[in-house]
C-alpha cells in the first residue's frame, strides 16, 4: 500500500464493491465472495440501494487504497418529526462499518470516520448511534463515541 487513503461516497458504480464488502461483515472476512448465494445478495442489496432506498437517506462512504474500495461505514440519516415550536432536525445511524482485513490497523477507519462526522458536524446532525460489536466497542470510544443520556431502547 503507497500509503495514500482516499475517502468519498459511494456511487452506483461502486455498488458491487459496497455490497461485498457488507458480504464479509455479515458472513465473516474468509466468506467467499462468489457463488450463487453472493451473486444473489448482491443484486438484491443493488436493487434495493438503487431503487428501494429514497438518495438522501443513506450514504455509503468509502476508504480506497490503490484503486481498492478497502473500507466502508453506512451513515443512515433520520428525519425527526416536526415539531410546533419549529424545531426539526435529525441524526444518523452509522452502520455497515467494515475494513478488509489486509487494511486493518493502519489508521483508515478512524480517518473514514473523522470524515463522516466532519461532515456530519456540517450537515447540523444531532447525533449519531452505532452500535458496535465487542471488539470495535474501543475504537468508537477512542473516535470519541460516549454512551449517550436519555437513550432507551427495546428490543421485541
Amino acid at each position: 500500500m503507497n500509503g495514500e487513503i482516499h475517502i468519498r461516497v459511494a456511487g452506483r458504480e461502486d455498488l458491487r464493491q459496497v455490497a461485498m464488502l457488507r458480504w464479509h461483515l455479515k458472513m465473516g472476512d474468509e466468506a467467499a465472495a462468489t457463488g450463487i448465494a453472493f451473486d444473489q445478495f448482491v443484486s438484491h442489496f443493488i436493487r434495493f440501494e438503487s431503487a428501494e432506498r429514497a438518495p438522501e437517506e443513506a450514504h455509503h462512504w468509502v476508504a480506497e487504497l490503490d484503486g481498492e474500495i478497502g473500507a466502508v461505514m453506512t451513515v443512515i440519516r433520520v428525519q425527526k418529526v416536526p415539531s410546533p415550536d419549529g424545531e426539526s432536525g435529525h441524526w444518523f445511524y452509522l452502520t455497515n462499518c467494515y475494513v478488509l482485513p489486509k487494511h486493518r490497523n493502519r489508521g483508515i477507519g478512524e480517518a473514514l470516520l473523522s470524515e463522516i462526522k466532519s461532515w456530519a458536524v456540517d450537515g447540523e446532525a444531532e447525533l449519531m448511534l452505532v452500535w458496535p460489536s465487542e471488539r470495535a466497542f474501543a475504537f468508537y470510544e477512542r473516535c470519541g463515541f460516549v454512551q449517550p443520556d436519555g437513550v432507551l431502547g427495546w428490543e421485541p
